[in-house]
């Protein structure tokens, strides 16, 4: 049967249609061939249908393609577009640094100020410094919402130029939901001690294990739950820190580096002074206990001596 099929394809020659019909009358009479003989009437009917079927389905499919197009392999289905992750739960702590050269410190910073509280949020502290050549600077720390930062950034940005942009954030997601979950747990077991506490029982020992418990998970509940307020004050308002300085050069003019080195010098020469003087100060009673005391050894000394020579003189004298 075999070799018959395949001589009956040979022979065939013609279009692609009838070779791909033959092919499949092949396919399914060499099928029946090789099922098993011991198989019953039934069987081989639902076989003959599930047969007869497949030829059915087959048969569409081989459809004869348009005249001078190529066999092509289908193409595989697309790929599911990548989801972006969500990042609206993730706990994350943003902080940025700028250093924005002005030539008004003092209008920069109450802009800054004002733009701040439009947008949200509040000035935390504020501290100004003038150096030696006369510039002026100032350091704003700001707290405006997270999802408000970066147009804060671009608004602070647009004051002045920028000489140092910094930008940095935490993620604390991971600490943040185990925290919580241990905050759960530890309410859970104060409900229990609570339970336990108000059971009956003559035990005065077991009252008191169990208030010094209670008291100890209290304790770490409220140490949780400071550790979470932090957490989400540090999540919900970032740290904007924004420092205001003036141009180089445009404080007191180009000679006020000098007279600053000057002054520099006085003021090293004149606390030398006052070194001195304190030193003097307090040595000058040791000075003068010591001078007494030496001038009055001196003066013991000549008496001595003097009385020395005397002594010898008469001695001298008696001995002629």
């Amino acid at each position: 049967m075999k070799e018959f099929v395949t001589l009956a394809i040979i022979k065939m020659g013609g279009s692609m249609k009838l070779r791909l019909i033959a092919l499949s009358i092949s396919v399914l009479l060499l099928t029946a061939c090789n099922a098993p003989r011991q198989l019953d009437e039934g069987v081989a009917a639902g076989k003959g249908r599930s047969g007869e079927a497949m030829f059915a389905r087959a048969m569409p499919a081989m459809a004869p393609a348009p005249a001078g197009a190529e066999m092509e392999a289908a193409p595989p289905p697309p790929e599911a577009p990548a989801q972006s992750p969500d990042i609206s739960s993730r706990k994350i702590m943003r902080s940025a640094n700028l250093t924005i050269e002005v030539r008004n410190v003092d209008d920069a910073a109450e802009r800054a100020k004002s733009i701040t509280v439009k947008i949200g949020g509040f000035v935390a502290s504020t501290d100004s410094y003038e150096d030696d050549a006369g510039q002026k600077a100032m350091q704003l720390t700001l707290r405006v919402p997270s999802d408000r930062l970066d147009a804060s950034i671009d608004a602070m940005k647009s004051l002045g130029r920028v000489r140092e942009d910094a930008l940095k954030g935490e993620d604390i997601t991971e600490q943040y939901f185990d925290l919580e979950i241990r905050l759960a747990n530890a309410r859970k077991l104060e409900t229990r001690l609570l339970a336990l506490l108000e059971t009956k029982t003559n035990k005065l020992k077991d009252l008191l294990d169990t208030e010094r418990e209670l008291a100890r998970v209290r304790e770490s509940i409220e140490s949780m739950e400071g550790r979470k307020r932090f957490w989400d004050n540090r999540v919900a308002l970032s740290t904007l820190q924004v420092t205001f300085v003036q141009p180089r050069g445009f404080g007191r003019g180009i000679f006020a580096p000098l007279s600053g080195s000057i002054q520099r010098a006085l003021s090293a020469f004149t606390a030398s002074v006052a070194w001195l003087i304190v030193i003097v100060s307090a040595a000058l009673p040791w000075l003068v206990l010591f001078f007494f005391a030496s001038w009055g050894g001196l003066k013991l000394l000549r008496i001595w001596v003097r009385h020395r020579r005397e002594a010898k003189k008469k001695k001298e004298q008696n001995g002629e």
